[in-house]
Formats: structure tokens, C-alpha cells, sequence
């Protein structure tokens, strides 16, 4: 029971590869270990075993520290002595070296006392998982409660600060719940340091007992949790990491996955273009800007992978704030429902709460992979004009809890809406993870509260049903939003409980929002295009109530009635600009303002189904009456800054080359109108880059350029001028190195040089082959002959000159099989491995087909024995199963490169003894022999060849989508690939790098070869050194290097833009003649459309330079793929393969189908074909 228990606490401390999701299956699965009384003392010992594990690990880590500092603070004194010492440089490098090794060597000493088992260890990490466990047991097991205490009052004195802030931040986490018994919440104050305010305290204590004194003084008073924290509270009881990434790739590639439409509304709603307090707000800009996300969001993929969600948990606590906010919501859900869902271009659900279990099993339907939500901490809490202190508060509150439940509960990524930057290739994010539980106690009590909120409904549906019929009857209008006005004004009328003074200031205002529903029925959004200059106005706070009710009560009838008419138009249900200036227009018009036939016809058929007054002159004897009772107040001055102010021009770095300047030629010559005012790139003081953030970490930048370290200008000092050299010697070492390791195997695995053998040959190629092999010197003197005729002396000379090279290849590997023959005999005759290893070692040394083919035939020799001296063991072990099943594989490689160099004609018959040993099942037979070659050889079995030798490319024989791509280049065409993974695409575009360096027209051309990632760009430049030599630049975000004297830059497309906007480079860019965009894929998921794209931009450029013909964009799409890509699951500190079939589902058959780059080894093959026969087989 005690290893069984030490094991079951291992596993939930291995924070490394035991889930949260793991962590607590693990908790609830072996509860039979922790019910036990008697098992009490062994959690003890195990507990105090950890505690004290902790603390040696933490004195080892403390002294290692302290070793280093010192070390460091003698490497610098011996710094600061040799910039002295300058006319003892160059005689002292290899002393420097020396001493530099030995102190490495010292400093690998210092950490040697914790690098040993415990090195793995994360005391903090585990900490918290042993505090969670013990929480989890003190709640539902009385025995282990003072277990419980106990630890926490032993790491919150711990000398190890972090554990103390991991134990300090648990009670926190308890305190916030609502604890019941008394003596459970002192026994929690008692683990608390004895004097709060003491100096002593360290500073990572200080908010977390801040917090903590919070939640006493709240659990006194019992009130709720969520109006006594704050953001900073929060960010201690449930914090969590978060990270600014480009997420396209996850958004493109999901099935599924949930947005958070309320806030979504709130996110937008705050957009520093939106305006909803001028005038009572608006609807249309607002959904308009949502549906633009939307849209960019569906573009990612081209059909619609997200479904939009609103909680009225959510909606509860905003729907008193603001009142154009209601109205927002509920004519977007009404939009979403009726307009977008039909077509599927968008997929909206409405939940009473996330913790109900209609949204729990429609989670589990569904399974999306991450939920997209805007978490409140960007808005500004003490200073928002839409929302209140405590609502925001409120809102927070909530959301944190959301985003824990749907990490812990749910099993979804989380990422956050704020400061989103979309484009149809960017989505840019943060992705959050919380690193605390919240309990499911505390959220059942939280949104339980919230809960209680139900929505208005409509209590006789008929009533209106026949009420819509007669209003479509009499206006001859089948819009939605007309019925709603005229059904809420008439609701806001016959309220009872409004006060008199109310009730007839709305009949004033009943006619003029009927004409003003009448005019965003009638006019174009052109139409309504409204000058910034007109005369601004107040309302009284009673107009205000009124326009306030209207606007809820409207936004209720939206969301409770659901209509047969139109909804087309329905989110453009109230302009509040637009209201203001028909106002306006009825102040300053008086009774010369007419309107359209239509659109008094509508008004009026309104005003009488509304028992209203339909007099001509009834709208401006309502302002007028208005004004006169100081409801209306018009000012003088208009809505936009009353004064005049003398604005500064912006200034602008001008980035000036051929093709802007004859592209901006229009713009340039109208100098007299401009706002800004050009200078020069050299004027740097002026450059700013506001608004531009790292591509990695969410973090603004200055001049992004020189922040970049510069290891050319690194070596420009001249006290270190001395280690250029030997620097630049490493770094091209090591690029040498790691460029032929990529282009040349230096590690020979035989079992990847597999030669199948041809069937049937052509008999005369058979006859030549068997004439080389036999050495029949009389055939080969006859055909000699017959071709003398005709031969030239030069080709006489050649054929003369590469026989010498073969006898002289005879003669030195006829001196080498001695020399293996040698080693041979010095290994014992059953050590087959070693044997075989001295004959794979020699064999890349024998080129003629006679020798070579002797080797193999001595090494078959020893395969076949080694392989029945495996076979005859009753038991293997797993290193000897593994050595079988590596000799089976090339045992069958050197029977085909055999069969091979002996020309055979028919090789299963000629082979077939050979194969019966090999395979061992019989009877024999060919459908043996090929299962054997799809499941054993598998990946390794060699490829037909489609293409043919172009002299382009020697090194390797080009498909005919590379040949095409090879005759674009020539022809100097743009090109897109669209190609899966390993299919050549990088491999081919050295041929456009090669062109660029022997253009002899152009000495100074650049090719720029743009990588997604760091690691490509290493990668291709170590492959570009080993092709063509020191002739690459490097331009990453951490480092740059030879940028102004390459040929070949490679970078990545953060960078390249960088390049590409800075006014100091502009003279660089136009040296640029090929710009190679590796792995396109992963961003742009339509070729066909960049297609399109980039022949605009050609056709721009013809027509700007007049050209005679734009160039042509040159589209291959390859979707076949070469190398078979193979999926494992890691489980458990083990992979486990995945066949591909596996990874999909039905849905994404049904609704994607077969992905085109889709294709199975020759394995995956076998076990599909074997499962369809099974499968038709049952079902017979």
C-alpha cells in the first residue's frame, strides 16, 4: 500500500506530463486510497518526505547561486584587467581560452550538487498540486484536515519564498469561498504571519495578504465575493499567463470553436470610432463592424467553423446600464438568426447561462477547440462612458470565472479578444491559461444568482399576430422595425405606472419617432449622409427617460416577438444623428420643410392606426413646443470643437522609389492641399512607430532596425576587433557543418538505400548488362568496332579516359576487400552485428557493380545466419526483437540491390528461397510476399520517379511541376506554388537563387528568401552557404548580420516588412529581384485568389511604367505527396502511432471532405484494406 500510495502522489506532482484534466480524473478515480483512516499516516510521512525534499532542493539551488555570483565577479575583475593589457593581446588568446574553459569547468561544478535525480524537481509547481490534493481531502475526508493545516502552515514559513507565496495564495483561494463553520476559517488565520504590517514581510506577500484581509473582512459581513474584489484580487485567486500570438493557423484549422457574443458587443461598443452617447447612439455602425469580424473570421476557411453565443447570465449585468446596448443585443441576435443562419455563413445559440446543462451537452456535440471571448481588462473601470464602476467590476468578475470553467470544465483554449488585430491573414491575439481551479461551489452560487433573471415575454401572441396582419394592411410596409415602433409606442403610452408629465411628453414625441422609423425605411445610407456642421443640442432628463424607455422597451419586443415579416433591415432600428438633425431640419425650416409622398403616406397611416393628430404642420409644432418647454435646447455652435483651431500638419518620412513615385503621382502633384508635410528619411528624430508591436510578445517598438542587435557592428570596437576573425571562422564553421549535414547524408542508414530490382528488361539492355558483368571482352571489342566508325577523337579520348578511372577504381577497392577481409577475421564468427557494421561501414567505398556486388553477397551470408540463430530463441528480448526487426529490413535491401546488380531477369522466382526465409510463413506465395514489403518496409520502399534528368538541375531529376517551375524562373514570372509539405518546393527555389547570383545584367540583384519561422531561416541559410558560399545575409528579430553585403537575404515576414517601410532602406529594396515566400500556405488558403491578386498588381505596374504586355503570374498546384508523414499520440511518456483515417471524423468528411494533400503509406494502406474486408465481411 505505501509504494502504491508514493506512486499515486508522484503522479499528481509530475506537473510535466500529469494534467490538470489527468490531475483530477486520477483524484476522483482513487478515492478508495484516501477514504481509508488507516492509509492517513502514510499520506503523512509522504507529505513530510516532499516538504523536506523541497528544502534541500532550494539550500542545493541557494548555494549553486551563490558559487556563480562570485565566479561572475572574478570573470569580471579579469575583464576589466585585460582591456589594459592590450600589447599582450594577441599572445595571450589561447591563456584567455584556457582560463575561460576552466572557469566554465568551475562553473558546471557549482551546479553538480543539484544535478543529479532531483533535478527534475519543480518545488513550486508541485506545491500547488499537493495543496490542491490536500484541499480537495480536508472538504470530503475528515481525517486529513489537520494534514491539511499543517502543510499550509509549514510552506507559508517556509524559507523559500515562492512556495510561501503558493501557500499564502491557497488561503486566499479558501477564503473565498463561503466557509460555514468558524473554526475553519481561524485554523486558516492562525497559518497567516503573526504581524501583517511588519517590515520583514517579503514584498510577493504584500498584495496576496492584502487580498486575504479582504476576504476576512468580507466573510464577516457576508457579502458577495464579487463586490468586494478587485482586478488585482482576481489576479491573485485565479491567475493566469497569457500570451500575444498569431493564431490564423487555429482559427483556420479548427472545426469548431465558440465566440462570446455579448462581449463581442461590449468590445466593439468601446471602439475608439464608436460613439454611442452622442444622440441616443446607433445600431447599424456598431453590427456593421461585427459583421465585418464575422466575415474576416469566415474568410480564414471559407464556411463558417464558429458558433456565436449569448448568455442572459451576461446580458443581466449591462441591461439597466445603457439602453442603446439592449437594443444592440437584441438586434443583432434577431440579424444573426433571420438573416445569416439561413445561408450558413453564421451559427448563433442563446443559453441561459454557461452552466446549464442544455450548453454543457451542446459543448459536448459539439467540441469546439477554444473559446473567443473579450475578458474586460483592457476597459478603462473608473473612467467608462458606457458602463458603470461596479458593472464593470461585476462583468470582470464573471468573465474570469468563465474563461476557468471552460478551461478546467470544458477542456477548451482560451483566447481573448483584446487588442485583436484581424486581417484575412493575421489574427492576432492573446491565448490565456489560468493556473487555478475555481470550484464548481463558487460558480453554481455565482451564476445561480444571476440565474434568477428571466427575459419579458409576450403573453398573447395572437393579439399581435393579428395586430401585424392590420398594420401590413393598412401601410402596405412588410418591415419588421415598422410594427415594432408603432407596438412600442403604443405600450410606452398605455403604461400606468408612468407619471402623467411623462405620458404627454411621449404623445409629443410618439409622431416624431414614426416619422423618424418612416425616414430609415425610405432613405439610402447615401441619402443619409448628414453634415458635421449642424447646430448641436441638449435634452432635458425627462426626454432623456423617454428616449431611454423607448429604446428598452423596443429592444423587448425585438427579443420576445418573432415575426413573419421582414428582418432584413432590422439592424438599422435607431440612428441617433439621424433623429437629432431632422430635428434640427423642423427648427430651422419651420413649415417650408416637405417630405416625399411615400414617406408622409407611411407617417400618416401610422399616426392614425395610433389615434394621433395627422396635421401637415405636426412635427414642427412639436419642436417648437419642445423648445418652448426646454426640452430641446439648441446651441450656436455645431457638435464638432466650436473653435477653430489652427491644427499642426503631420509629418511623414517619405519613402521614395520608381513604383511609388509614379504610382502616387496624382496624390504628389496636388502639394497645395495637403495635411502633411514630407521629410527627409534622415531626419530620425522625427520617426515614430506608435501603434507597432513585436511579433512574439505583445510589447511596442521604437526603431525596430537598429533595436535589432547587429553582429557586424558588434566586432567594430576596437577591444574586441581582435575576436572578429576567430568569431567569423565559428560562425561559418558551424553554418559549413549544418549546410552539409541538410544536403549530403553523412549518416548512412541502410535500410533507406532500398533497390527494387526490375522485372522485365529490355532484352537488348539485358544483353549489355550481362556482357559488363561476364567481361565478355570479345562482344565488347565487336561493338567497340561497329561504333569506331563513327566515333570523333574526342570522344575516343573521353571513353579512353573513363575507362582508366574504372581500372583504377578496381584496383584501389580490389586493395580495400582485403582490408575488410582483414577486419573480418578478427571478430568472433557469431558476433554477426559487428561483422555486418565493418561491412555497412566499407560499403560506401565500392562503386564498380563487380566488387560491390561481392560485399553484399558476404554480407547476405552472415544476415542469413544471424537471422535463424534470432529465429531459433523461444524467447526474445526487447532489444533482440528490435534487432529483428531492423535485420528482416535489411536483409530485404540487400537481396534487391542483388538482384539488382545481376541484372535478374525474373526475381521472384530466382529469389523466392531467399524470400520463404525471410517472410518464414508458409506456404509461400506473391500476395505474401507483397503484404510483407507494404507492412515491414513500409515507408522505405523506393518511389516511381516521374520526372526526367534536366540539366538545370543536376543534383536531382525535377518533376514536371518543377520543370514548369524551372521555366518560369527563365522566363523571370512571378510564380505561386501550392504544394504540401517535403513535395521540393523550398529545394527547387535555389534555382531562382542561382539565377540571381550569375545575372551578369545585374551584379548587385538580391534574392530575398522569406521563412516563417527562425528556425527555417538557419536552416536555409546553412543550405545556401553549403551551395553557393558566404554570399547570405540574416535578418531575424534577434539578430542581423551581413544585411548590406549579401546577395541572398533570408528573413522572416515581420522583418521583410520592416525593410520594406523603412525610408533608410529604400535604395536596398530596389536592388531586390526575386522575393522567395516559403510556406505561403500557412497563411493564404486560396492560391487562386493570390493568383489573381498579384496579376492586378502586374497589370498596375504595366499600366504605370507602359509596358507593353504586363508579366504573366506563373500557378502550379502539386497536391501529391512524396514523403509519408507519420501521427503519433503522446500518452503517458510514450508515443502511439495514429492511422490518418483516425484523425477525422464524419463531420469533417461530410462537411470538408478528403484533404487533396491526403495520402497514406504503404502500411496505413494495408491496414485500411484489411479493415474494409473485415467490415464488408461482418456485414454479409
Amino acid at each position: 500500500m505505501n509504494d502504491e500510495i508514493q506512486t499515486f502522489v508522484e503522479f499528481l506532482l509530475d506537473t510535466e506530463t500529469t494534467s490538470e484534466t489527468l490531475f483530477s480524473e486520477a483524484i476522483t478515480e482513487k478515492q478508495e486510497l484516501f477514504n481509508n483512516v488507516r492509509n492517513g499516516s502514510i499520506f503523512e510521512k509522504i507529505v513530510d518526505q516532499k516538504l523536506r525534499q523541497w528544502k534541500s532542493y532550494y539550500q542545493k539551488e541557494q548555494s549553486a547561486i551563490a558559487d556563480r555570483i562570485a565566479i561572475n565577479a572574478g570573470n569580471e575583475t579579469s575583464d576589466e584587467g585585460s582591456e589594459n593589457e592590450s600589447e599582450q593581446e594577441l599572445s595571450s588568446d589561447n591563456d584567455d581560452e584556457n582560463t575561460s574553459q576552466l572557469q566554465m569547468h568551475k562553473q558546471d561544478q557549482t551546479f553538480q550538487s543539484i544535478k543529479q535525480s532531483d533535478i527534475l524537481i519543480d518545488p513550486i509547481s508541485q506545491c500547488n498540486r499537493l495543496l490542491q490534493f490536500l484541499y480537495y481531502c480536508q472538504q470530503n475526508h475528515i481525517h486529513l484536515t489537520d494534514l491539511y493545516f499543517c502543510t499550509l502552515d509549514h510552506c507559508v514559513k517556509s524559507e523559500n519564498e515562492k512556495i510561501g507565496g503558493i501557500a499564502l495564495q491557497q488561503i486566499a483561494l479558501h477564503l473565498s469561498v463561503d466557509i460555514n463553520d468558524e473554526k475553519e476559517c481561524q485554523r486558516l488565520i492562525k497559518c497567516l504571519p503573526s504581524n501583517l504590517s511588519s517590515p520583514t514581510i517579503p514584498e510577493i506577500y504584500k498584495p496576496i495578504l492584502k487580498t486575504i484581509q479582504t476576504l476576512i473582512s468580507r466573510n464577516k459581513t457576508k457579502q458577495d465575493v464579487s463586490t468586494v474584489m478587485s482586478s488585482s484580487d482576481l489576479d491573485i485567486l485565479y491567475p493566469y499567463k497569457a500570451r500575444f500570438l498569431d493564431l490564423h493557423r487555429e482559427f483556420r484549422d479548427s472545426t469548431h470553436y465558440f465566440i462570446d457574443g455579448d462581449s463581442l458587443i461590449l468590445s466593439v461598443a468601446h471602439h475608439i470610432n464608436i460613439d454611442l452617447l452622442t444622440y441616443y447612439g446607433n445600431t447599424l455602425h456598431v453590427i456593421f463592424i461585427i459583421e465585418r469580424i464575422l466575415l474576416t473570421l469566415f474568410n480564414q476557411t471559407q464556411q463558417c467553423n464558429y458558433t456565436l453565443l449569448f448568455f442572459d447570465c451576461h446580458y443581466q449585468l449591462y441591461q439597466n446600464e445603457n439602453s442603446i446596448l439592449s437594443l444592440l443585443r437584441a438586434c443583432l441576435i434577431s440579424h444573426l438568426f433571420k438573416n445569416l443562419n439561413k445561408y450558413g455563413s453564421s451559427k448563433v445559440r442563446q443559453f441561459s447561462s454557461w452552466l446549464d446543462n442544455e450548453y454543457v451537452k451542446f459543448t459536448n456535440e459539439e467540441k469546439p477547440h477554444f473559446i473567443f471571448y473579450h475578458d474586460m481588462t483592457s476597459f478603462y473601470i473608473c473612467k467608462n462612458s458606457l458602463l458603470s464602476k461596479d458593472t464593470l467590476i461585476e462583468l470582470l468578475y464573471i468573465y474570469r470565472l468563465f474563461g476557468n470553467y471552460h478551461q478546467y470544465y470544458l477542456q477548451c483554449n482560451l483566447y481573448l479578444m483584446n487588442k485583436l488585430i484581424l486581417t484575412d491573414t493575421i489574427v492576432k491575439c492573446f491565448r490565456v491559461e489560468f493556473m487555478t481551479k475555481c470550484p464548481m461551489n463558487l460558480l453554481g452560487n455565482k451564476i445561480r444568482i444571476l440565474s434568477t433573471y428571466q427575459t419579458h415575454t409576450i403573453l398573447d401572441k395572437n393579439n399581435w399576430i393579428e395586430f401585424e396582419k392590420q398594420i401590413y394592411e393598412i401601410t402596405n410596409q412588410d418591415d419588421v422595425r415598422l410594427f415594432l415602433y408603432i407596438k412600442t409606442i403604443m405600450n410606452c403610452i398605455d403604461d400606468k405606472n408612468d407619471q402623467s408629465k411623462k405620458e404627454n411628453l411621449f404623445k409629443l414625441l410618439g409622431p416624431l419617432l414614426i416619422l423618424h422609423i418612416a425616414l430609415l425605411i425610405r432613405l439610402s445610407l447615401i441619402d443619409r449622409h448628414l453634415p458635421s456642421n449642424f447646430a448641436s443640442m441638449t435634452f432635458s432628463s425627462i426626454f432623456s427617460d423617454i428616449i431611454i424607455k423607448f429604446q428598452q422597451h423596443l429592444a423587448a419586443c425585438l427579443s420576445s416577438y418573432s415575426s413573419s415579416l421582414s428582418y432584413s433591415r432590422v439592424v438599422d432600428m435607431f440612428d441617433g444623428r439621424l433623429f437629432a438633425f431632422t430635428l434640427y431640419q423642423l427648427k430651422q425650416s419651420s413649415s417650408k420643410l416637405k417630405f416625399d409622398s411615400n414617406t408622409m403616406d407611411i407617417v400618416k397611416q401610422c399616426l392614425t392606426l395610433l389615434k394621433l393628430s395627422t396635421d401637415e404642420n405636426i412635427f414642427c409644432n412639436i419642436v417648437e413646443e419642445l423648445i418652448q418647454s426646454k426640452h430641446i435646447i439648441f446651441s450656436s455652435s455645431t457638435l464638432n470643437n466650436k473653435q477653430s483651431i489652427s491644427i499642426e500638419k503631420q509629418k511623414i518620412t517619405k519613402i521614395s522609389n520608381p513604383f511609388i513615385d509614379i504610382y502616387l503621382k496624382p496624390i504628389l502633384s496636388l502639394h497645395n492641399q495637403w495635411t502633411f508635410d514630407f521629410v527627409t528619411p534622415d531626419d530620425n528624430s522625427l520617426v515614430r512607430y506608435d501603434g507597432k508591436y513585436h511579433w512574439h510578445v505583445y510589447k511596442e517598438v521604437g526603431d525596430e532596425i537598429s533595436r535589432i542587435r547587429d553582429n557586424d557592428e558588434k566586432y567594430k570596437n576596437p577591444n574586441k576587433y581582435r575576436y572578429r576573425t576567430k568569431n567569423l571562422q565559428k560562425f561559418y564553421t558551424y553554418f559549413t557543418l549544418y549546410g552539409k549535414s541538410l544536403t549530403t547524408r553523412d549518416v548512412r542508414d541502410n535500410q533507406l538505400q532500398i533497390i527494387l530490382p526490375t522485372a522485365l528488361m529490355n532484352e537488348e539492355i539485358n544483353t549489355d548488362r550481362k556482357d559488363s558483368a561476364s567481361g565478355d571482352k570479345k562482344k565488347q571489342k565487336a561493338k567497340g568496332q561497329s561504333k569506331k566508325v563513327y566515333q570523333k577523337k574526342a570522344e575516343k579520348i573521353i571513353e579512353e579516359n573513363k575507362q582508366r578511372k574504372i581500372n583504377k577504381c578496381i584496383i584501389n577497392e580490389t586493395d580495400q576487400i582485403v582490408h575488410v577481409e582483414d577486419l573480418l577475421k578478427q571478430i568472433p564468427f557469431d558476433n554477426y552485428s559487428a561483422a555486418m557494421e565493418i561491412i555497412d561501414g566499407s560499403l560506401s567505398k565500392f562503386k564498380t557493380s563487380v566488387n560491390r556486388l561481392e560485399l553484399l553477397k558476404r554480407k547476405f551470408h552472415l544476415q542469413r545466419q544471424y537471422l535463424q540463430t534470432l529465429r531459433k530463441k523461444n524467447i526474445l528480448t526487447n532489444e533482440e526483437k528490435s534487432k529483428l526487426d531492423y535485420l528482416q529490413t535489411d536483409y530485404f535491401a540487400t537481396m534487391t540491390e542483388m538482384a539488382h546488380l545481376e541484372n535478374s531477369i525474373d526475381v521472384f522466382s530466382e529469389k523466392k528461397k531467399y524470400m520463404e526465409e525471410l517472410i518464414n510463413d508458409l506456404p509461400f506465395d506473391q500476395e505474401k510476399w507483397y503484404r510483407f514489403q507494404m507492412e515491414k518496409i513500409n515507408s522505405r520502399l523506393p518511389r516511381y520517379e516521374q520526372g526526367i534528368p534536366d540539366s538545370r538541375v543536376p543534383d536531382f531529376i525535377p518533376d514536371n511541376w518543377q520543370i514548369q517551375f524551372l521555366d518560369a524562373v527563365d522566363k523571370r514570372q512571378s510564380i505561386i506554388i501550392v504544394a504540401p509539405t517535403a513535395s521540393g518546393k523550398t529545394y527547387a527555389s535555389y534555382y531562382a537563387m542561382n539565377k540571381v547570383l550569375k545575372d551578369r545584367d545585374d551584379p548587385n540583384g538580391i534574392c530575398v528568401y522569406i521563412a516563417p519561422t527562425k528556425a527555417l531561416v538557419n536552416q536555409v541559410a546553412a543550405t545556401i552557404h553549403y551551395k553557393f558560399g558566404a554570399v547570405f545575409g540574416i535578418f531575424t528579430r534577434d539578430y542581423r548580420t551581413n544585411m548590406d553585403g549579401c546577395r541572398i537575404l533570408v528573413t522572416i515576414p515581420q522583418c521583410m516588412q520592416i525593410l520594406l517601410l523603412s525610408p533608410n532602406h529604400q535604395r536596398w529594396c530596389q536592388r531586390i529581384k526575386y522575393a522567395i515566400f516559403d510556406e505561403i500556405h500557412s497563411t493564404v488558403s486560396n492560391g487562386n485568389e493570390l493568383c489573381d491578386w498579384i496579376e492586378n498588381i502586374e497589370n498596375q505596374r504595366s499600366k504605370l511604367f507602359k509596358t507593353s504586355k504586363p508579366r504573366r503570374v506563373c500557378f502550379i498546384s502539386h497536391p501529391e505527396r512524396i514523403a509519408d508523414l507519420n501521427k503519433y499520440l503522446y500518452s503517458n511518456r510514450q508515443l502511439y502511432p495514429i492511422h490518418p483515417i483516425g484523425l477525422m471524423n464524419t463531420k469533417q468528411l461530410i462537411t470538408r471532405g478528403v484533404p487533396k494533400d491526403f495520402s497514406l503509406s504503404p502500411y496505413e494502406t494495408l491496414q485500411l484494406n484489411d479493415a474494409m474486408n473485415t467490415l464488408s465481411i461482418s456485414k454479409m
